[in-house]
């Protein structure tokens, strides 16, 4: 099946000088032949819940003789067929004009069922309030040891039903993290973790919830008296310092991928201009910092590259280079225009805390682009760290 869809894309690439492409958000096995795959026009939408789990691109290159409403639909089928989807829901379309050509993109999605999630099994040793969202899980992977005393406070397996799809490593450190708030946990011990492999293409573990040990501190009536008394003489400047972090919060901004639509050191000097940008709206004096490369290459895993991180890679990659906070660009093209789509992710949670899109003819003007919308992007980190203090 692989082989023949690679084929097929160089068939229409050779035929129809088109620029395809496709991209994956989640690995599933491929769509067998014997299943018909549903297509939605711009203005339909499915009855039924979905998760987007890729997309596709139909552009033109150069004069095209091939490139009419069925040769784009039918790449958009096969790219949903090669990565496993049930539907194409197409995003843009630019009908025929001097061009005579069809153009367009498409969302590839999977119709989500019971059996989609993830087998989760629970053992709840004692049970504490929740605690709210806004209050953040620590993680601690496998080799790690909490520095604070806690309690194991029970355990969690995330596990493959055969037919799950939404299991990748995000979800899975989600679902740690929600149970862990359930049980009102304070942070997640991971005791085990399998990656995608022939056996499943989901990523399995488990994990233990802990509840860190109240510290209880006695003091006479004297030093209760005096720590008043220098609670209250600095209280104008505390007042002043009340949205500056009282710790120092670490902000990554990985690598730009563009598998080959820009040159490599353009990826580089747009991943800089968003460090630039990151560095002006969240200054060190405000106990700010932001990663370099050379910070994120030493911290990465001896089995990770940066160029390899993407989608649900963002979070995980965070957390193993102990970010509170990780950015990534994409960058593609629609027809004749580059486009660019940044993401910022918070890492305790792996919430999508913002994001912007943006498309130009050349890169000087998306560099202005990114420079325009980039800091509103980074200001949502300020936003949330005054929430949660």
């Amino acid at each position: 099946m692989k082989k023949l869809f690679f084929i097929l894309s160089a068939l229409i690439l050779t035929n129809c000088a088109t620029t395809t492409s496709y991209q994956k958000y989640k690995t599933l096995p491929s769509t067998p032949e014997s299943q018909k795959i549903l297509i939605y026009s711009p203005t339909e939408k499915p009855e039924q819940e979905y998760l987007v789990i890729g997309t596709a691109s139909f552009n033109k290159d150069e004069e095209t003789f091939i490139c009419d409403y069925s040769e784009m639909t039918g790449y958009f089928v096969d790219a949903c067929r090669y990565i496993g989807g049930d539907a194409v829901m197409i995003t843009e379309m630019q009908e025929p004009d001097l061009t005579s050509c069809y153009r367009g993109s498409a969302n590839i999605i999977k119709f989500v069922t019971d059996e989609s999630y993830a087998k989760i099994s629970r053992k709840i040793i004692k049970e504490y309030p929740p605690i709210p969202d806004s209050q953040a899980v620590k993680t601690y992977s496998k080799s790690e040891k909490p520095n604070n005393e806690f309690q194991v406070i029970g355990s969690i397996e995330f596990d493959d039903t055969g037919k799950t799809f939404i299991c990748d490593s995000t979800d899975m450190m989600e679902t740690f993290t929600k149970e862990c708030r359930k049980i009102g946990g304070d942070a997640v011990q991971i005791t085990d973790i399998k990656a995608p492999s022939d056996y499943s293409t989901c990523y399995r573990g488990s994990a233990d919830i802990l509840k860190f040990s109240e510290k209880k501190t006695v003091s006479t009536v004297s030093e209760s008296q005096e720590k008043t008394e220098i609670k209250k003489a600095p209280a104008a400047e505390n007042q002043n310092k009340k949205s500056t972090p009282n710790r120092t919060i670490y902000v990554a901004v990985l690598e730009t991928v563009s598998h080959g639509v820009i040159k490599q050191n353009e990826n580089l000097y747009l991943t800089d201009v968003l460090r630039e940008v990151a560095r002006r709206v969240l200054p060190t004096k405000a106990n700010y910092l932001i990663m370099t490369r050379e910070n994120i290459l030493a911290m990465l895993p001896p089995d990770k590259s940066i160029e390899e991180c993407e989608g649900g890679c963002i979070v995980e990659t965070g957390r193993n280079i102990s970010a509170d906070y990780v950015a990534q660009a994409r960058i593609n093209t629609y027809g004749s225009k580059i486009t660019i789509g940044v993401e910022l992710y918070h890492t305790a949670t792996g919430n999508l805390i913002s994001s912007f899109n943006a498309k130009s003819d050349d890169l000087d003007n998306l560099e202005k682009e990114i420079r325009e919308k980039a800091p509103d992007m980074f200001s949502e980190i300020k936003v949330l760290e005054a929430t949660e203090k």
